[in-house]
């Protein structure tokens, strides 16, 4: 019998069941924004602003302690197209839908949720403000994911989380794993999906696209200029005149400058970190004032840090100055979310539209009559953003530590 030549119906959803297993970091992230966004004619620019918790004195004792309402959003904006084009003859639309994939969408597919996992990680990873593990080093013992862990504990993550890994991390990690149990189940899931297995209270991947972070210069001996400060941005000097000090995701700390426990405030016995948020250039003085995340908050229910940095207190920088060193992610679902749009399909066209697991996919079929040839374009439009980013932790290595064993 000869076979049914292949629609747009069938190719989407081939297109979509592919795209779906090669991802890795947006299946395991927020999607309760999905239907926010799903409306005919989503395009670039479409924005939602979602209300953050916040955390609340808890009241001890009858008389009322009411809290002022703090407002907190965080836009999540439909920000990126991205999509695969397609062109064969007549006579491919004969083959079965396997053979299709295998020759037409398979890699392309990858090629897609690859450039995909690539802008959302690396948006995701850039405002994490917590960190672990060594940058000069390899990845190699539990302690510092058990470490990221216990502050995503600390800051009251919920329990679904998950480790993901740079190439390196995961050679260099997966000696400490092996002794570790793993079901038959998860074996299945590591051939399928890339899933490592649970330990240390993580789902365990892998991706290939993690992010690299470079170190400031972090020239001079920069001080806390000015007792009392609090909030985004803190008055520092003691830089060397006239340079690029911090870039945008160094890990800073402050002396003196304690974590504590979300909702008890106790004192948790290290120093609370911070990402900067901007690139830092230091003035002819050698003063500059650094942008932080979270805000320095020294009481109320906000209240992240046991006192704010005293005046001249010393700064600190995780990793070398001017460095380069490897980025793995622990995270709790509601760390991040990732939305799909729907695209508009265009009247009079060969189009369909498919949605799956959060993902919504458009083909667009047109022909070219001189050539008899087929083109066939594969759309998707998303947007991501970090609604907590205090349910992240970055946990440092080396990615050039890959000595094999004597």
């Amino acid at each position: 019998m000869a076979n049914t030549l292949l629609t747009t119906d069938m190719i989407a959803d081939k297109a979509l069941d592919v795209l779906s297993q090669k991802l890795t970091f947006i299946k395991s992230i927020n999607h309760d924004y999905d239907d926010s966004f799903a409306k005919t004619g989503g395009k670039i620019g479409d924005t939602l602003r979602i209300r953050v918790p916040q955390h609340g004195t808890v009241r001890t004792g009858r008389v009322m302690q009411p809290d002022p309402l703090v407002d907190e959003t965080t836009p999540l904006a439909i920000a990126d197209q991205k999509g695969v084009d397609l062109v064969y003859n007549s006579a491919e639309l004969a083959l079965d839908i396997d053979s299709f994939a295998e020759r037409y969408l398979n890699q392309r597919m990858a090629d897609l949720a690859v450039s995909i996992e690539a802008a959302t990680i690396a948006n995701a990873a850039a405002g994490v403000p917590s960190q672990t593990g060594n940058p000069d080093a390899a990845l190699n013992d539990l302690f510092w994911p058990l470490m990221a862990n216990k502050l995503l504990d600390d800051q009251l993550a919920p329990s679904d989380r998950s480790m993901l890994l740079n190439t390196s991390g995961n050679l260099q990690i997966v000696k400490a794993l092996s002794g570790l149990y793993n079901n038959t189940a998860d074996v299945g899931k590591q051939y399928h999906s890339g899933y490592m297995g649970h330990a240390a209270g993580f789902d365990w991947y892998n991706s290939t696209v993690m992010p690299m972070h470079l170190n400031g210069g972090f020239g001079g001996t920069p001080l806390v200029a000015g007792a009392n400060q609090t909030g985004t941005s803190i008055v520092t000097d003691g830089w060397t005149a006239s340079s690029p000090i911090l870039f945008k995701g160094d890990i800073i700390t402050f002396a003196g400058v304690n974590a504590v426990h979300a909702q008890t405030k106790a004192d948790l016995g290290y120093l609370r970190q911070f990402v900067v948020t901007a690139d830092v250039v230091s003035a002819a003085s050698g003063t500059t004032s650094i942008p932080v995340y979270p805000a320095l908050a020294t009481a109320g229910p906000q209240q992240n840090v046991t006192a704010a940095p005293a005046d001249n207190a010393a700064l600190a920088i995780a990793g070398t100055k001017a460095d380069s060193y490897g980025i793995n992610l622990a995270y709790a679902r509601d760390f991040a979310t990732f939305v799909s749009a729907d695209l508009p399909l265009p009247p009079k066209k060969d189009a369909s539209r498919r949605v799956y697991q959060g993902l919504s996919l458009r083909v667009i079929n047109d022909f070219d009559t001189r050539n008899d040839e087929f083109l066939t374009r594969v759309d998707i439009l998303f947007g991501s953003a970090v609604l907590r980013p205090e349910f992240a932790v970055r946990v440092a290595n080396d990615p050039a530590a890959l000595t094999p064993p004597a």
